[in-house]
């Protein structure tokens, strides 16, 4: 990325690269194909919002303090590269606020749930579970993080969070968040695989934590939250996603998935092969799937065949079963019988609608968090991408995801 390197070194900062407002150009002028570039985004998010950029060589990762932490995108090919996480460059450049359904985009944001139930931050007491009563708190989408620290590859942020859930209970949060670049030696010796000369890679590591700061315990009576990471990426008919899952009965370890959309698994939208999930992530049909925790293997990936894209996600579990809280939004008995991991691809909200923003989600969740006041919890996601021949990538693939480039390839 020798462009960003030559005009957003700091001289006096030293190792921290920033983003320079490289590029002018306005959202209109984007063209299609140059729309995704690294650069552009770069130039964007330094106009409308802010950007951190961690990284080396060619290899970048781009964090908004101001929405959120987010790490927004990333790239493996420096300026001209392809940008790896979608933007709604519509909304940050209106100022308007996320709301249900319109969202910033971004490829690692920190989020707080419940989405539903009792427990939920996103309804008022007594309000009815419907999408118009559903609110996005604002400390958790709308302002800022304080920047801690930062340096060529890692940046730590921190922000008080005051919510309320639909108990009426008042919830005060310290988060923290660090974000940390994976080089490529790194990423090796993380996934225990190896990652040919030829293969670019570009990586990184969030780490999330929450702490009580309130004077009560969180409880099922007075309110358990968790933490989830969210990452937004482009869709296209040319992307799949894949989730491997443990085999065994559902009347040990559950279903193998939960259909939030209550689609059978047909076609190449969304099947079922072997020991993996896959299902397909073109922007045009609304649909969700929920792994629970007892199927899930701590993994999930996503594989491009027109840019020759691997996309591996990994995150850590607890050290011992853990209860997770469900993601319904009505009232139910069964709230910590809940799912680790989902995927979700967008699409038109109902059939008097053509089209839809083009991006699909996948989000990775921690168990209920019960904790007693200046009691603290940790939730780790790290993503890999990864671009070269399909040679190449089919040992990556074959080790971590146990799927085959044929398996990955869209029919």
């Amino acid at each position: 990325m020798k462009k960003t390197l030559t005009y957003c070194l700091l001289a006096g900062a030293g190792l921290f690269i920033s983003a320079c407002g490289l590029l002018e150009d306005s959202i209109a002028e984007k063209s299609a194909s140059n729309a995704w570039e690294f650069g552009l985004d770069l130039a964007f998010l330094e106009k409308y919002a802010d950007c951190i950029v961690l990284g080396e060589d060619e290899s970048f990762v781009a964090v908004s303090p101001k929405l959120q932490a987010r790490v927004m995108t990333s790239t493996l090919s420096g300026d001209d590269g392809y940008s790896m996480g979608w933007i709604n460059r519509n909304l940050i450049a209106s100022g308007e606020k996320e709301s249900h359904g319109n969202l910033y985009g971004g490829e690692d944001r920190f989020w707080i749930g419940p989405e539903g139930t009792d427990h939920s931050v996103f309804f008022e007491k007594d309000a009815l579970f419907v999408p118009d009563n559903w609110k996005i708190p604002q400390d958790i989408s709308s302002k800022p993080w304080e920047v801690k620290s930062k340096n060529r590859h890692q940046a730590s942020f921190e922000k008080e969070i005051s919510l309320k859930n639909a108990k009426g209970e008042n919830i005060k949060i310290l988060a923290n968040r660090e974000i940390t670049y994976i080089t490529k030696e790194n990423a090796k010796i993380i996934l225990d695989t190896e990652i040919p000369e030829t293969v670019k890679i570009v990586a990184f590591q969030s780490v999330n934590k929450i702490t009580n700061k309130g004077e009560k315990p969180w409880g099922e009576k007075s309110g358990l939250i968790n933490l989830a990471v969210v990452s937004t990426f482009h869709a296209n008919k040319s992307t799949y996603a894949f989730l491997p899952f443990n085999q065994g009965s559902p009347k040990d370890i559950g279903s193998i998935i939960t259909d939030m959309y209550n689609e059978s698994p047909i076609g190449d939208r969304l099947s079922v092969a072997g020991d993996f999930v896959r299902m397909r992530m073109d922007g045009s049909k609304l649909g969700e799937i929920f792994m629970n925790p007892k199927r899930t293997r701590n993994i999930l990936g996503a594989y491009d065949s027109d840019q020759n894209l691997l996309t591996i996600i990994t995150f850590v579990p607890p050290p011992a079963p853990a209860k997770y809280i469900a993601p319904y939004w009505r009232r139910t008995n069964d709230m910590l019988d809940g799912d680790a991991v989902s995927i979700f691809n967008n699409g038109p909200a109902n059939h008097d609608t053509f089209y839809a923003d083009k991006f699909f989600k996948t989000s990775t969740f921690s168990p209920a968090l019960a904790l007693e006041p200046q009691k603290s919890q940790l939730h780790i996601q790290r993503t890999f991408h990864f671009k070269g021949s399909e040679y190449e990538l089919e040992k990556i693939a074959q080790k971590l995801l146990g799927v085959s480039m044929k398996q990955l390839r869209p029919e």
